[in-house]
């Protein structure tokens, strides 16, 4: 099952999942739902929340690796609006991982996932941060493939507009343009598209500042021109709302209200199709503000109304502004002044809080006129001398120097290119179709043998782990069947029921025996067991022991109150051969008050077991751990072979540690907890 677009409704793909017949399909389902939520609609995070939290369960379960990273990215996203700092603390977290790995494209979509989220929230200082890092991080890369170069381009448009957001149009400029030059030597055409949109607002806001004819309002109307007309050969339906709603928004600067009306009800028309909710206020703002400038009130107040629903949905300020700007020019044109003033203040209030330099003008011309309307002509001064002064600001002798010259310097780079491309246009298409030729045979070379070489080191690799845990397995069972140990424990028994004719404590301690025996052989046939098994048989080996040397020491085993003995697990019979070194090797029952000490407990994230003893143990410290008194402990030295093989499998730590001194033997054996 697939579902193609986003245009689908959520109804549909509701019902899709109802009637999802495998676990497969409920995950593309739920996928395709998260989508739609996410580029569609800011209202419904919530509902992103719930269905990216079983995303995420569903892509743990039945998906790969891009799955369970998709899944991610659509529960973040969910917290966009709601919990900022969740959401940016995941994405550093999940950049930060690719940049260890030197997935720098992974690493640079993570910053302009961040970059995008900071562009929500209008703070354009991050989101141009973040998007030079993305840039930075794709130029690591040697060879860059299209989709990096897809990705540097969009982090150049977000600079862009984040540029021209604060008015700052010599940066927006330079940005709109490098991009527009990658995008056009690697066709990359929706990128085109999009550098076209820029440079028609960049291009249009200079012209809007400028005090006498310019070029300016030519290259915008070329660009915006261009944008609608290539949108209907290389867009989706997206980019043509969105070109239709640039052209009508330039005849509308232009006074051209017929021509700004028929594009904006096509763009209206589209962006409801695709349930766009954001394009729709941006329509039906500029509708109504086209119609109030024919003066037809009564269908601009359709519009209005439609408007303030919209804004009130988003809660931005650039929409609340928009909304308080039109109230306030329909108020203008109904005759009641007092209220326009009130509305165009409030705009003048939202405009400085996002800090736009260009809404805080228009706005002032706007109070200007409701002052002038109203014959308080002090006030409409001093409104004018604000935009003048304001207006001198945006139009300094340096930026209009440096975009006179940035100007001329493309156009003749520009015509360069193109000379130079119909030239060797032919020669580089029959170079590149040989090198395709040749590099491709090579790569189907290369993968053979690369595939061939990985299956080999793969096999051989199994082989030998296994191979390594079925020698350790044996080892181990060899070294816990003790048939010295046996032999004693056999005849300490028999002891019981001749000499001491005590039938019971013989078969008390025959069951016990039977019981070690039994636990010996099913434990080391598993990886890990429950530490509660583990206590069990340490207990029941002590018991034995207990027996041979007629009670001769005492032991204790200890279980710290953070675990749970029930839950934890432990490599079976982890702490036995050191058990066995403290009776055997340390002679504990020979010494006064002897006392072997078992205990459980954590350590800095890991589990921590401690055998003590305070037998005879060895005279120096560097003695080494496998000799004692000439004789080799076996049972260490495998302990020892199955920490590292143990390491090796999980590539995570163990350790073990001996200490001697003149009191007590202590080995220390350090675990991950399971």
């Amino acid at each position: 099952m697939s579902l193609e677009g986003r245009g689908q409704s959520i109804a549909t793909m509701t019902e899709e999942l109802t009637t999802s017949l495998t676990s497969m399909d409920s995950m593309r389902v739920v996928f395709s739902i998260c989508d739609h939520y996410d580029k569609n609609d800011l209202r419904l995070k919530d509902s992103l929340k719930v269905y990216g939290a079983i995303a995420l369960n569903l892509a743990e379960r039945y998906g790969n690796i891009d799955d369970k990273i998709l899944a991610q990215k659509y529960y973040t996203h969910a917290h966009l609006i709601s919990d900022t700092a969740y959401y940016f603390t995941n994405m550093s977290e999940m950049r930060d991982h690719y940049i260890d790995q030197s997935l720098f494209q992974d690493a640079a979509r993570q910053e302009m996932d961040v970059a995008i989220s900071y562009a929500y929230h209008l703070d354009m200082e991050h989101v141009r941060s973040h998007s030079h890092a993305a840039i930075t991080l794709l130029d690591k890369i040697d060879r860059p493939t299209k989709e990096d170069l897809l990705l540097k381009t969009l982090a150049l448009y977000y600079i862009a507009n984040s540029y021209l957001y604060g008015d700052s149009y010599v940066d927006a400029l330079d940005h709109a343009l490098m991009m527009k030059e990658i995008s056009d030597e690697h066709n990359l055409n929706k990128r085109q598209l999009m550098s076209y949109e820029t440079l028609g607002k960049t291009y249009s806001s200079l012209a809007k500042v400028m005090l006498s004819e310019n070029a300016y309002g030519k290259d915008a109307q070329h660009y915006y021109k261009l944008f609608y007309e290539r949108s209907k050969e290389f867009g989706d339906v997206e980019t043509q709302y969105g070109s239709a709603f640039t052209l009508g928004a330039w005849y509308l600067d232009q006074g051209k209200h017929e021509l700004a009306q028929i594009f904006f009800l096509e763009s209206l028309e589209l962006s409801r199709q695709e349930e766009n909710t954001a394009y729709q206020f941006n329509n039906v703002s500029h509708l109504a503000e086209n119609l109030l400038s024919m003066g037809k009130i009564d269908e601009a107040k359709e519009y209005i109304s439609q408007s303030r629903e919209l804004a009130e949905q988003f809660s931005f300020p650039t929409h609340l502004r928009t909304v308080q700007l039109l109230l306030a020019d329909l108020h203008y044109l109904e005759g009641d002044l007092a209220m326009a003033r009130q509305h165009a203040i409030e705009a003048l209030q939202l405009s400085e809080s996002i800090k736009s330099h260009e809404m805080t003008l228009s706005t002032f011309r706007r109070l200007e006129k409701i002052e002038t309307a109203d014959k308080n002509f002090k006030q409409a001064l001093k409104y004018d001398k604000a935009a003048d002064l304001l207006h001198d600001s945006l139009l300094n002798e340096s930026a209009l120097s440096s975009l006179n010259l940035m100007r001329t310097q493309y156009n003749l780079v520009q015509k360069e290119e193109e000379l130079s491309q119909a030239i060797h246009e032919q020669e580089i298409q029959e170079l590149r179709n040989q090198s395709r030729l040749n590099w491709l045979f090579l790569a189907l070379a290369l993968l053979s043998i690369i595939l061939i070489w990985q299956f080999y080191k793969v096999r051989n690799e199994r082989i030998l782990h296994e191979r390594n845990q079925i020698s350790l397995q044996q080892k181990l069972l060899r070294s816990q069947l003790n048939p010295h140990f046996i032999f004693n424990t056999i005849a300490s028994i028999q002891n019981y029921l001749y000499e001491k004719s005590d039938l019971s404590t013989a078969l008390h301690f025959m069951s016990k025996f039977g019981d070690l025996m039994r636990q010996i052989l099913e434990h080391t046939r598993e990886e890990t067991i429950a530490l509660e098994l583990e206590i069990e048989t340490l207990r029941n080996y002590l018991e034995l022991q207990l027996l041979r040397y007629n009670n001769a020491f005492s032991y204790s085993i200890k279980v710290a109150d953070s675990i749970d003995p029930t839950e934890l697990k432990v490599p079976p019979l982890i702490a036995q051969p050191f058990v066995e070194n403290a009776i055997e090797h340390g002679q504990i029952a020979q010494v006064k008050d002897g006392h072997v000490e078992v205990s459980f407990g954590r350590k800095n994230g890991q589990v921590q077991i401690i055998v003590k003893d305070n037998g005879r143990g060895l005279q120096a410290k560097s003695v080494n751990i496998e000799k004692t008194k000439g004789k080799k402990s076996l049972s260490t030295v495998i302990t020892k072979e199955r920490l590292q093989n143990m390491a090796k499998m999980t590539k995570r730590k163990y350790d073990l540690i001996v200490n001697y001194d003149d009191d007590f033997t202590t080995a220390c054996i350090l675990l991950p907890l399971s």
